[in-house]
């Protein structure tokens, strides 16, 4: 393609690199001082001999300083060709300035990229399941007044759909291979992470039916950068381990078992990358490590709650999470997404059963929100972790869990073996003595007289044995109590 009439023919693959940044061009002088206000190829020779801290004897300097005496003639350019100098300086052997900033400057000056450069890439396969489940199950592609119907049962990648994302150039390699403590200090300042004005690293998905042309979709899909960022192990954590900063917690507090504490930066590695203590836990939040429980997101939480089983987490950390989670104020179960419809449907959680702990699936396990449940039937049922005047109702929003009281459930008594010693006479007195003393107190509590009447209707059976009869849905069990 030629730009001028009389100019050079520039190659269609010259044009596509430099439209994709991939592309650094070196323009003569005159653009460089007249056009961008940069030194000439002298003046940048002068630049690099300094940066490098060449001395005196250094024959780079002796031949920058043999030009820079020469007079200039008119019409005829260098006497010596700059390119010399940079010749005589690959033979010799310098160490990078110590000046840090001098360097940082001196790279941005010639091209290179502050921070790993911004691609866009074709969706690893590992990842199309996660691009799916974003999808509606029904969605459309639509371009212009042009539109297809599509279902997340007909996707096929590269037939019926494909997608790209918005990445960085060497993103696994940098999550397997570099150091944490680096890593942190990137995500600390590359200014596309941060948290008050951050750049969404898009994913663009494309859809058609049959042969017809590709169309975009419109809705919302994640951000696989992040999503590599906080799933891949990089993260150093205080017994040396790496894990993904999902799996990590800056304060977790009696949840340790579960989340993994990041580890401090060392002395070294503050002098190195500069990252102290500040910039490391920026660093932390810009990588998304929670600090603390209530500051995951409901996906996340129902991704915990599907895994504790898998985990083999303790029972006294698990009823520690169920009663943190019930705690968080504005806990919304309808933001749990997918997760949280998987974890409801097909997850399990800890419950009491026969005396045992035991994990079951939710729809198989109740709450006893009631304290006045025989403890002989008890034993028959898989109940929920959790003291009972928890919270009926949001224990059901949170866990998919029903409440006990609100089953079709019914309990008599088949037999009973009376008390005949004087341990019955002795309770029956003690009833009567309270009673008084009871209706007192609903009255100054309640206005509902009423409930009185339940009072007086009170029969006091003492027991030295039964057996209890009760039914839930259409289950039929005997039990004996003593």
């Amino acid at each position: 393609m030629r730009f001028l009439a009389n100019g050079p023919s520039i190659p269609d693959d010259l044009l596509i690199a430099r439209d994709a940044g991939d592309v650094i061009f070196f323009c003569g002088a005159g653009v460089s001082r007249h056009r961008a206000g940069l030194p000439d190829f002298l003046k940048l020779g002068g630049d690099v001999i300094d940066l490098l801290g060449a001395g005196d004897k250094s024959l780079a300097r002796k031949l920058f300083r043999r030009i820079k005496a020469l007079d200039p003639i008119d019409g005829v350019g260098g006497l010596i060709a700059t390119d010399r100098i940079f010749s005589l300086l690959e033979r010799e052997s310098y160490p990078f300035s110590s000046d840090v900033a001098a360097l940082r400057e001196f790279f941005r000056w010639i091209g290179v990229h502050g921070w790993p450069k911004g691609v866009e890439e074709s969706v690893p396969q590992m990842y199309r399941p996660l691009l799916i489940d974003a999808l509606p199950d029904v969605f459309d592609v639509v371009d212009g007044n042009h539109r297809s119907v599509l279902t997340k049962a007909e996707l096929v990648w590269e037939s019926t759909y494909s997608a790209k994302f918005d990445t960085v150039v060497g993103l696994t390699g940098i999550l397997a291979n570099a150091p944490s403590a680096a890593i942190l200090t990137w995500l600390a300042f590359d200014p596309r992470f941060d948290m008050l004005n951050p750049k969404s690293f898009a994913t663009r998905l494309t859809g058609r039916t049959g042969r017809a042309f590709w169309k975009p979709y419109a809705g919302q899909l994640p951000d696989l950068v992040r999503h590599m960022i906080a799933t891949r192990p990089w993260l150093t954590v205080t017994d040396g381990e790496k894990v993904a900063p999902c799996d990590a917690m800056i304060s977790p507090g009696p949840l340790a078992t579960l989340f993994k504490t990041p580890a401090r930066p060392s002395a070294a590695e503050e002098a190195q990358f500069g990252l102290s203590k500040v910039i490391w836990a920026r660093g932390l939040i810009h990588a998304q490590v929670p600090d603390k429980l209530q500051d995951l997101a409901e996906p996340r939480i129902y991704r915990l709650l599907a895994g504790l089983e898998k985990r083999q987490a303790s029972p006294d950390v698990v009823r520690r999470l169920y009663g943190q989670i019930l705690q968080i104020d504005d806990f919304d179960p309808s933001r749990g997404g997918d997760a949280g419809a998987r974890f409801r449907a097909i997850g399990t959680v800890q419950a009491r059963k026969g005396g045992a702990i035991a994990w079951e699936k939710v729809g198989d396990v109740l709450y006893l929100d009631r304290d006045n449940f025989p403890a002989a039937a008890r034993d028959h049922l898989a109940l929920l972790d959790l003291p009972t005047r928890r919270g009926a109702v949001e224990i059901a929003a949170r866990f998919g869990v029903r409440p006990l009281s609100k089953q079709n459930f019914s309990l008599t008594v088949t037999r009973a073996v009376p008390e005949e010693s004087s341990i019955a006479g002795h309770l029956h007195t003690r009833l009567q003595d309270s009673l008084r003393f009871i209706k007192t107190m609903r009255v100054a509590n309640s206005v509902d007289t009423g409930k009185l009447a339940r009072l007086d209707g009170l029969q006091l059976e003492i027991v030295k044995e039964a057996v209890l009869a009760f039914s839930l849905w259409c289950r039929s069990i005997r039990s004996l109590a003593r």
